[in-house]
């Protein structure tokens, strides 16, 4: 037998009908509702902890309540209105933001642009004042020059004596004294004049008498008997009736003995090479080394004198310089008590000669 062969046209495929199952799609937004309808519609009991939940596409509901539900999902999602306003609000609030920022920064840039002014002409200010200091420094110092100066001419036929016992009595005659030391110094009679305009012990209270006698100080008439009596020290030995030696030195400031301790070491120097040198007045140093004059008045002039010399350079502190006051070491020094005018007592009235004496009252006498 012949078979007919059935076209595919005109025929339909047959297979296996397959079951049409509605899904709720409302399941995979939200599993509170998957959990809802399996309970709903499964007649087995609930599954026990542990147990996976059934699938959300074997769910089966009616298809007016899965429209509905996937309408109201539909409805509270947000549309593109929402979208716009929620970034314009956004927007807004973030500008406003930016805008008290960039306020905030102009301002602090402002306030900065003032300290940084501010801290330009407080630095020209203390720059000014720093170069007035230095000049007003420069300034006090050639003033305490030309005060030492002056201080030192005031001296000039001063004489200071040191090693005379202090004699044990209440007053001794100086003048006497020192006249029948310098008359035999200068080759004199003992008897000779030597005019002294003021002669006396150093103005501090007397020591014990094992401590050191104080000096003489002596200030004669003539200017040429001084410098006779100081040059004719320094080539003899000067003692008193005792046999005690005696020193004589010039009648020197305070500041001038200062700065020469200042410039010892280099004087020390000088003395250990037999170079003479000579003190000036206003303070200063002068000496001769191979030919060439060095003079020194302050210590930048120093390095020359060393360089010269050819020892290492001398740390010397300046002499005259106006002292640091921050290296003060915080101790307060006494002060004088600031002046208080004195209250003017008021006078008693004057008794009239008319008005009778008042008998003073009686009193035991001490005496008995």
């Amino acid at each position: 037998m012949a078979h007919k062969k059935k076209g595919l046209g005109g025929g339909k495929l047959q297979g296996t009908p397959r079951p049409t199952r509605s899904e709720d799609i409302s399941s995979f937004f939200t599993e509170h509702a998957a959990e809802q309808s399996d309970r709903r519609h499964s007649k087995m009991a609930p599954a026990s902890d542990g147990t996976p939940a059934s699938s959300p596409s074997r769910s089966s509901g009616p298809p007016e309540a899965e429209e509905a539900s996937i309408r109201d999902i539909l409805r509270s999602l947000p549309t593109r209105d929402d979208l716009e306003t929620l970034m314009q609000r956004m927007e807004t609030a973030w500008e406003s933001r930016w805008e008290h920022m960039s306020q905030d920064i102009l301002h602090l840039g402002s306030r900065v642009q003032g300290l940084e002014d501010s801290t330009d002409q407080t630095e020209n200010r203390v720059l000014a004042l720093e170069q007035q200091v230095s000049a007003h420094s420069k300034y006090f110092t050639q003033l305490r020059r030309d005060l030492d100066d002056v201080d030192n001419r005031g001296r000039r036929n001063n004489l200071r004596i040191r090693g005379l016992p202090e004699p044990q009595g209440p007053s001794e005659d100086i003048p006497t004294l020192l006249s029948s030391l310098f008359n035999p110094l200068l080759q004199r009679p003992l008897d000779a004049p030597l005019l002294f305009d003021r002669a006396h012990r150093a103005l501090r209270a007397k020591g014990a008498p094992s401590s050191a006698p104080r000096d003489i100080i002596c200030r004669l008439h003539y200017y040429v008997d001084k410098e006779r009596i100081l040059m004719a020290s320094r080539k003899s030995t000067l003692q008193d009736r005792l046999g005690n030696p005696l020193q004589v030195f010039p009648d020197l400031s305070w500041s001038t003995l200062q700065a020469r301790k200042a410039l010892r070491p280099l004087t020390q120097i000088l003395q250990d090479r037999q170079i003479r040198y000579r003190w000036g007045y206003p303070f200063s140093l002068t000496t001769v080394i191979d030919g060439e004059p060095f003079f020194v008045s302050s210590p930048e002039e120093i390095p020359p004198l060393t360089s010269a010399l050819g020892v290492a350079p001398l740390t010397v502190p300046d002499w005259f310089a106006v002292p640091n006051t921050t290296q003060h070491s915080g101790q307060v020094r006494p002060q004088r008590s600031r002046w208080q005018t004195p209250v003017k007592r008021k006078k008693p009235p004057q008794r009239s000669s008319d008005s009778p004496l008042t008998p003073l009252p009686n009193t035991p006498s001490s005496c008995g």
